[in-house]
Formats: C-alpha cells, structure tokens, sequence
C-alpha cells in the first residue's frame, strides 16, 4: 500500500490528510498496519477512507494465491497479479472529535468481494501456466479486469471510539 488518506469536511471546510510511504501489507497478520492521524476538534462530515494500492518498484500492489479444485476434482494453484494501482475507499457519514475521545477506524478488504461475478465454470475455463491459474494483466485477462474492478468495492470501515483516561 502507497499511502493512507482521510478526507472530510468540517465546518464546511474540506480536510485532507494524507499518510505516505507505507510499507507492504500482510493481509493476514495478527497486527494490521496502522498509521495515526490528528485532528482538530469538530464534527467531520462526508467521510471517506481511502488506501491506495500502488506498486513499488518491483513489488506488485496485490499478490493473491491459493488453490481451485477443478470440475476433474484436482486442487489446482491459483494467483492473482494486480499489476495496476487501484484504490479501495470507505465512508462514513460523520464523527465528532473532542479533546477526550481517540478514534480506531478500521478499513477492512473482504477479499471474497474481490472474486465476485467469478464462478467455478469460469476457472475451469482459465488457462494454465505451468499447472496454476494465474490471473494477470498478461494471462486470463478477462478474469483480472473482472477481479480489478471489484477490488475498489471490497472495503468495509469500522470506526471505534475509545474514551481518554
């Protein structure tokens, strides 16, 4: 992941705050990546959440593998490439930040949004590479736009509020 930002307006007035160069992201980690941002107090309203998913240098932006079993019932390797930067976005209607109240907001990607619209008879049509699915801007391309577009629509936002002592 690129970078963090959170956009809002408060008091009529638009606020961007952008967190740059974030490192890899392991998606199944026990401790997700965080990155912390202030505010000024007020209520924020017209919330949106946005992590942008950008390669760098050779790492690709979003690298999903696991396995398929085909109609033949063989347990087949399967990958997913995203060579292209996307971006995945949240919102949420409004927060009020006061001097006593820290905000958790969390913006989860459900990956099985990730392969909606993709049924099994579509993978079982995929061609293979070596014995493995893979699903790149170069192999299965009909699949990987399919997939591309839905990484956008995979965010869920959760926001928690946790009282100062």
């Amino acid at each position: 992941m690129g970078k963090f930002a959170f956009f809002a307006k408060r008091s009529g007035v638009t606020i961007n705050v952008f967190s740059n160069n974030l490192t890899s992201v392991d998606l199944f980690a026990l401790t997700p990546l965080q990155t912390y941002i202030t505010l000024d107090t007020g209520i924020y309203k017209k919330i949106a959440i946005t992590a942008y998913l950008e390669k760098q240098d050779t790492i690709l932006p979003l690298k999903l593998t696991g396995t398929f079993v085909n109609d033949s019932s063989k347990t087949v390797p399967i990958e997913f490439d995203l060579s292209h930067n996307a971006i995945v976005q949240v919102k949420a209607d409004s927060i009020d930040v006061s001097g006593t109240t820290d905000y958790t907001a969390l913006l989860d990607m459900q990956l099985d949004r990730v392969t909606k619209g993709i049924t099994a008879d579509d993978l079982n049509k995929a061609k293979l590479t070596d014995g493995a699915i893979i699903i790149s801007d170069k192999s299965n391309v009909w699949l990987y736009y399919k997939m591309r577009a839905n990484i956008t629509l995979c965010g869920w936002f959760e926001c928690r509020r946790h009282k100062r002592d």
